[in-house]
């Protein structure tokens, strides 16, 4: 099996192949926020076994985001991923499973009794309350942020979120630090001056700062 749950995915998407060019901007506005989204198609590599590398994501990941279209309300594939991730919620006696409205649809009956979120009216509004749910924001204080301020793109839905009180910045102890010194050089990778990093790739993106 490949790489593809070496750090176990924040949300894996659920979704019909019908609909990827919607889910690919949604995976990618998501890595803009940090936020590491499960999309088969970045992640399964030549040779890959489709059903056990996605069986490990949808096992792995933190919350499996249920794109309610009319393609996924009516795929097959679609519903053998949630009857997995919702054995694994009864499992683990936890809510996993996030419904979330892109089109207007029916809600199947067995998703009925789950509160959705709807991002079918206000996009950018939508993934702000999805990134706020992801990072366990406080919801009343990232309503009054959103009553204020509307964000139309990625960077103005990052600032929402820090202004209900996330923050991407993550601070390592010395030890880890100079172990990630350490990583780096062995790549002769240089490091900063100022003891500040931003990683990037398409699974995370954080900013480092030591502590």
């Amino acid at each position: 099996m490949s790489e593809n749950v070496a750090k176990a995915p924040d949300l894996f998407l659920c979704h019909s192949h019908k609909d990827k060019p919607f889910v690919r901007r949604l995976a990618r506005d998501l890595h803009e926020l940090y936020i590491y989204a499960w999309f088969d198609e970045w992640e399964l590599a030549p040779g890959d076994s489709l059903y056990a590398s996605i069986g490990v994501a949808l096992e792995a990941a933190s919350y499996v985001g249920v794109l309610l279209t009319r393609n996924s309300i009516t795929s097959k594939w679609c519903r053998k991923e949630l009857n997995q991730a919702l054995s694994r919620e009864n499992r683990q006696s936890k809510a996993i499973v996030l419904p979330i409205l892109v089109e207007s649809v029916d809600v199947p009956a067995f998703l009925e009794e789950k509160v959705w979120l709807d991002i079918s009216g206000d996009y950018f509004a939508g993934i702000a309350k999805l990134g706020g749910h992801i990072f366990g924001l406080d919801k009343m204080r990232l309503a009054e942020v959103l009553a204020e301020v509307k964000p139309q793109n990625t960077n103005q839905v990052r600032k929402v979120l820090q202004a209900a009180g996330w923050n991407s910045i993550k601070q390592l102890g010395a030890n880890d630090w100079q172990l990630l010194r350490k990583t780096l050089a062995r790549h002769k990778i240089l490091f900063p001056e100022d003891d500040e990093i931003s990683i990037f790739s398409h699974k995370t993106r954080k900013r480092w700062g030591a502590s």
